[in-house]
């Protein structure tokens, strides 16, 4: 196996305009695989590698991602700002490798029982979604955490989100975490096309990951275990167990999933190829915002995030970045709140809430309500434009 830099590849800046000292280079990786049938085969590969100048003696190992057809570095994306914190040299390998969670990867296309080692030699975190759990059949190949396993499945959170198809590259520059969160607006528009609900647009996936990748260094490192969190809670079916709003319960808490202002799930009523990995979001209506929080909204933001912090599953010098996501909730059907796409998109969600009393459980559908009715208050939302009074009474 031979390595060699792309002929007249140079190094370029990564990040440019972010104080990092990051640099990209191109390699070429040559050798000769050997069939299951015994038979030789010459192969050329591809290999990014990303360095910084004081480097922590770290290496992430990522296999690129190619469901979208080409080389794609999705936890690249969802981890970036951590690397750079910690001097963590990335690596990329354009070829679709093993689903060795030893290392970095997100081509789960599919899962099976050798997906995650009953008894891992070293240890392994695994971060898992709603997506991967449901849709790509995880459900069915569930493993207990042990002495080198830790299994992270993450509440509300997608395969994919707006933060990886759009906000992680804007996150590459200087914007600031105002425009970061203006960034993360429910669309329909993802990789080119537009499907016929909200994408998932929360950002819990990007910032657990973080933590993730620093938990495992420190288990590596320190032999300080990550933190331990239940699995998504479940029906058979499989089915995700779902709070009265259509949030699920269990698995790794984030303030978005603490403190909702919609739902978001990781469960697409889209079918596709790629539709079906970007999950949905259902903006409550302001009725249902007003009579949970008030103005308390903020405060019960903070209190989840300390709580997050404490256990584990989100980074305490993250804080400043996630508490503007959203600076205001967003209120679907108010004529003077959104964009004319913003307002487009709240129709299509409107109009698929039917599809949420299927692959959706919750306490009230089992004892005889659908999910559709608990948040139909999405169809017909009442625009309010003035803060309520302390001594007026919720909307029911």
């Amino acid at each position: 196996m031979d390595l060699e830099r792309c002929p007249d590849g140079q190094a370029i800046e990564v990040a440019r305009g972010l104080a990092t000292d990051y640099t990209e280079e191109e390699y070429l990786l040559r050798g000769t695989a050997a069939s299951y049938a015994d038979e030789l085969a010459p192969y050329v590969t591809r290999i990014l590698v990303r360095r910084p100048e004081h480097f922590s003696g770290t290496v992430v190992v990522e296999w690129f991602n190619i469901s979208s057809f080409m080389d794609a570095g999705v936890e690249w994306q969802y981890i970036h700002g951590e690397l750079f914190r910690s001097g963590t040299v990335w690596v990329g390998v354009s070829a679709p490798g093993p689903r060795a969670v030893a290392a970095a990867g997100d081509d789960r296309s599919r899962w099976d029982a050798g997906a995650l080692p009953r008894r891992p030699a070293v240890p392994v975190l695994a971060l898992v979604t709603e997506t991967d759990v449901i849709t790509a059949g995880y459900a069915g190949a569930r493993r207990l955490d042990g002495p080198n396993l830790r299994v992270w499945e993450l509440a509300g959170a997608s395969h994919a989100d707006t933060y990886l198809n759009t906000t992680g590259r804007l996150d590459l520059t200087q914007a600031t975490p105002t425009e970061l969160a203006a960034a993360l607006a429910p669309t329909t528009r993802v990789s080119g096309m537009d499907l016929q609900h909200l994408a998932n647009s929360g950002p819990q996936h990007h910032y657990v990951a973080k933590a993730a990748i620093r938990r495992l260094d420190q288990w590596v490192r320190e032999d300080v275990p990550p933190p331990q969190a239940p699995p998504l809670a479940s029906v058979p079916g499989p089915a995700l167990e779902r709070d009265d709003h259509g949030n699920a319960l269990g698995g790794v808490r984030t303030p978005w999933m603490e403190v909702p202002t919609a739902v978001l799930t990781g469960v697409s009523p889209d079918d596709g190829v790629l539709g079906r990995l970007f999950g949905l979001t259902v903006p409550f209506s302001p009725a249902i915002l007003d009579s949970l929080y008030g103005d308390s909204y903020l405060p019960a933001f903070e209190a989840a995030t300390d709580d997050a912090v404490a256990k584990g599953f989100l980074l305490a010098d993250s804080r400043p970045r996630s508490r503007p996501w959203p600076p205001h909730p967003w209120r679907p059907g108010c004529p003077e709140s959104g964009s004319a796409e913003e307002r487009a998109a709240a129709q299509h969600s409107a109009s698929r809430t039917a599809w949420l009393g299927g692959p959706f459980q919750t306490s009230a559908s089992r004892a005889g309500a659908s999910t559709s009715s608990i948040i139909g208050a999405v169809r017909s939302p009442s625009c309010r434009t003035s803060p309520r009074r302390t001594d007026e009474p919720s909307p029911t």
